[in-house]
């Protein structure tokens, strides 16, 4: 997967595709909204495709289950998160470009609502293994736009661990901002971000750890 940022002008080849992504996302929005709106997790499909006006047929058309429609706005999310990241200055600290950008992303501006989808989210088995297999996904993502800032290749040991590091410290600040009220989520997921290793995070010419990884490679 190449990691671009959101916004791609379409081309005439593409376009139904673009229009079957852009129905996905409202009908996961919608989904998440309803969620959000009622707390629970205990909803049929009914309620949902009612609340996004369209039909039954058309909702299992695109997701087999009602939990599978969660995944377009997680995996939108993390695509807004990532634009943004790659949009930062290129000589900032790849640390402090995460710090930025998860404190403007929609979890931070909007922690009531998010802290409800979490625990919507964390209250049922199928909604919450969809939420953390997408986080999983996401690190092949993650390897690129992290490869694509530290000219490093994407398939590197060093950012295979990267992405799955920074997703971790992620997903563990989630889970606190999820159970206390006073917990804020970017503040948490800064302090995670800054215990990982500097070395992680500088180009290749200055790490140490990419002149281990190539000896291990020889």
């Amino acid at each position: 997967m190449t990691a671009q940022p959101l916004g791609t002008v379409p081309t005439d080849g593409n376009a139904r595709a673009l229009s079957r992504r852009r129905t996905l996302r409202e009908v996961s929005q919608a989904t998440v909204e309803y969620l959000i709106e009622h707390g629970t997790a205990d909803v049929t499909v009914k309620d949902l495709t009612r609340y996004a006006g369209i039909s039954d047929r058309t909702f299992f058309r695109y997701f087999p289950r009602k939990e599978d429609a969660i995944r377009p706005f997680l995996m939108a999310g993390t695509e807004r998160v990532a634009a943004e990241f790659l949009a930062r200055p290129s000589d900032e600290p790849i640390k402090d470009s995460f710090v930025a950008v998860w404190s403007k992303a929609w979890p931070s501006t909007h922690p009531e609502e998010a802290r409800k989808m979490y625990r919507v989210f964390g209250s049922d088995r199928a909604f919450q293994a969809v939420w953390l297999q997408t986080m999983i996904d996401s690190e092949d993502y993650w390897c690129e736009v992290l490869a694509s800032r530290l000219g490093l290749d994407p398939r590197s040991k060093r950012m295979v661990f990267a992405a799955a590091a920074v997703l971790t410290a992620v997903r563990v600040a989630w889970r606190s901002f999820g159970h206390d009220e006073e917990v804020s989520l970017a503040t948490t997921i800064a302090i995670n971000i800054h215990m990982l290793s500097d070395d992680l995070f500088v180009p290749v010419r200055n790490s140490s750890l990419e002149s281990e990884e190539r000896k291990n490679h020889d």
